[in-house]
């Protein structure tokens, strides 16, 4: 995921956090639609350790982001990168 991105994940301003999600979505997108599999599992993965933070807001921008990488087309293997949060678990 683009460093961009993270900040922008992990900025104060909702506002912020909302565009960082939908850059997340588009990312995912375009990783579901070339079938790159190992770069949707890495974007996954860094929200997920996002989402393990310390920190509210970054918890609150991991769940955006997840939640907008969740309205990609299932035909991608988004559903099988999501599974993996609950192996890690």
């Amino acid at each position: 995921m683009d460093i961009s991105i993270q900040r922008g994940l992990n900025d104060k301003v909702y506002e912020k956090r909302k565009a960082a999600a939908l850059d997340v979505e588009k990312t995912v997108r375009e990783f579901a639609a070339t079938d790159d599999v190992k770069k949707l599992h890495h974007v996954i993965a860094q929200l997920c350790e996002l989402a393990a933070s310390p920190h509210a807001i970054s918890r609150s921008g991991a769940i955006m982001g997840l939640a907008a990488a969740s309205f990609v087309p299932s035909r991608s293997h988004l559903g099988l990168a999501l599974i993996g949060i609950n192996e890690r678990n």
